[in-house]
């Protein structure tokens, strides 16, 4: 019996050794890998077609990237499906860090409550990189709309139930959620108008089509700055740097209003924490290199932590999965 327990240990000493070998065969395999990382391009995925806010954001921190990592950083664009496309092929990428996507916070906060089944998981399937930019959303107006307040706007929509109507990019787009938030704590009724893109959703409202649209600030500076839309107001919890005179949505009669959306880095699940970390380090580098353009563009960079990001995928899924539900919205046909 004493023999059996004796040669039970060596045996389970010997498999102990074994494991921890191969442990350490697997950690200097990775260091290895992070050492020569990066030893050819690195991809970065775009849900979006060229000139969107995420592929402008991309390729200005890209250009960047490039210089600290000494390999060309290059953008590649895949669009359609609400960023499904995007995500899958990420998802489904080695885990090498030669393929990253900047991704927008709905793909990975709001899809899995709008479809019934998705081709990735938002979660499983992805290691966060960092949050590059957050976007906050300014409600825009017609210029002919007698409202010149929120406060002026809200009475408007209580006044008439139902005649109010805002465009959004999408069914299920940031812009949308925004403006169902809105109804849900201002208890008013605006009616929802979905567009195939933000860009003719924009070009309706400057023709009267509709009467106001919640629009991400990098793209209604320019509008507003030619007098083209009138700025309400804002859905961030704070001002806005590039419209200082433009209060907030909570500071003008809804408290704790917030619809800002963000911009991140992911990539796909399994990629060695050391080249992780390298991609993180680029990507903070070029956001410092770049904030003041990126501010004047209506960025608001942020450039946090992995564990930063993955608490925001959590708390922005709890809450836009809430709206979601509540509202009844679905993509699925």
């Amino acid at each position: 019996m004493e023999t059996m327990n004796i040669l039970g240990k060596k045996t389970c000493s010997s498999a102990a050794a074994i494991m921890i070998a191969g442990l350490f065969a697997l950690c200097g395999q990775a260091n290895a890998q992070a050492d020569n990382f990066p030893n050819r391009p690195i991809k970065v995925v775009v849900p979006y077609p060229a000139g969107a806010s995420t592929d402008l954001l991309a390729r200005i921190v890209g250009q960047t990237m490039s210089k600290v990592l000494g390999q060309s950083v290059v953008v590649e664009n895949r669009p359609g499906a609400g960023g499904i496309i995007a995500a899958e092929y990420t998802a489904r990428s080695a885990p090498d860090g030669y393929t990253i996507m900047m991704t927008s916070a709905g793909i990975l906060t709001n899809n899995p409550s709008m479809y019934k089944k998705l081709p990735y998981d938002a979660v499983k399937d992805f290691a966060p990189i960092s949050i590059a930019a957050q976007l906050p959303l300014v409600i825009v107006v017609n210029n002919k709309l007698p409202a010149k307040s929120f406060q002026e706007l809200m009475n408007l929509a209580k006044k008439e139930p139902g005649k109010l109507s805002y465009g959004s990019a999408g069914t299920g787009t940031s812009q949308h959620l925004a403006g169902e938030l809105l109804k849900s704590m201002a208890k008013v009724d605006i009616l929802h108008v979905p567009y195939k893109g933000g860009s003719p959703a924009m070009a309706d409202l400057l023709a009267g089509q509709i009467s106001m649209m919640f629009v991400q600030t990098a793209s209604a500076l320019p509008q507003v700055r030619n007098g083209k839309v009138r700025a309400i107001a804002i859905g961030s919890p704070q001002r806005s740097a590039m419209m200082p005179d433009v209060p907030t949505i909570a500071e003008s009669g809804v408290p704790g209003y917030n619809s800002d959306t963000w911009y991140g880095y992911v990539a796909p699940a399994g990629v060695p924490q050391p080249i992780l970390a390298r991609l993180h380090a680029a990507i903070v580098a070029g956001l410092k290199e770049n904030k003041e353009k990126l501010l004047n563009d209506g960025y608001v960079v942020d450039g946090g932590t992995p564990q930063q990001m993955a608490a925001a995928i959590k708390t922005d899924t709890s809450k836009w999965g809430e709206i979601i539900r509540s509202a009844h919205i679905t993509a699925d046909q």
